[in-house]
């Protein structure tokens, strides 16, 4: 649990984030998961301290502090590393996708036409399991013009559909984007929306439908 929240925190905000357990004592210790960008190591940044260690890999890991004295420590020094990293990563901040796609002369396949897409998402499919040093393949969304909704029992969810009737879903999303992306939706000079999000398959009623989950707006 403390992964998946790390994680979806870090996509909100776009830098390292460490999420431990609500400690007691000063002296319990406290434990919790770890989640940044490819651009940050968590366990190089903590190496060489006492008091604090990670095991895992580097943008996902475990967390552990000896005391919950520690935890100012922990703060200050991912605070200190972030804002160096920052100002040195240059382009590795930014991250791309595997393939872009939408209109333009930088995009490497157009959205109006999903049938090759759909293809490429079943043959993406028979290469599963992802995971550490083989991710799932992220695509770049160039999206020209769009509508937007909040969907979900409380609005929580967001859902962009493109002229052509692609459906772009991001998750819990709505408190944060749905305001930005109204404006964009409804200003008809305004430029071309990036994101990366990953494609998936929707089957209903025997019918297959390409959609997009975003991931993060770029």
């Amino acid at each position: 649990m403390y992964g998946l929240l790390a994680n979806q925190m870090m996509e909100q905000l776009g830098h390292p984030v460490v999420v431990v357990n609500r400690p007691t004592t000063p002296d319990e210790p406290v434990s919790g998961s770890g989640r940044a960008p490819g651009w940050f190591d968590i366990i190089t940044t903590l190496d060489g301290y006492d008091e604090l260690y990670a095991i895992g890999h580097q943008q996902a890991c475990g967390v552990k502090l000896r005391t919950a004295q520690a935890l100012d420590q922990l703060v200050t020094i991912l605070e200190d590393s972030t804002r160096v990293t920052m100002l040195t990563a240059g382009d590795a901040m930014h991250p791309t996708g595997d393939l872009v796609l939408g209109a333009g002369s930088e995009c490497d396949a157009p959205l109006d036409d999903t049938e090759p897409l759909v293809e490429l998402v079943r043959r993406v499919e028979t290469l599963r399991p992802f995971g550490h040093e083989f991710a799932e393949p992220v695509v770049e969304i160039v999206l020209d013009g769009f509508a937007v909704k909040s969907i979900g029992s409380e609005k929580q969810h967001l859902r962009l559909t493109t002229a052509t009737g692609l459906a772009c879903l991001w998750w819990n999303a709505a408190e944060a984007q749905l305001e930005r992306l109204t404006e964009i939706a409804d200003d008809a000079t305004a430029q071309p929306t990036r994101f990366l999000a990953k494609l998936q398959l929707n089957e209903f009623l025997g019918e297959t439908r390409l959609q997009a989950v975003i991931e993060r707006s770029i």
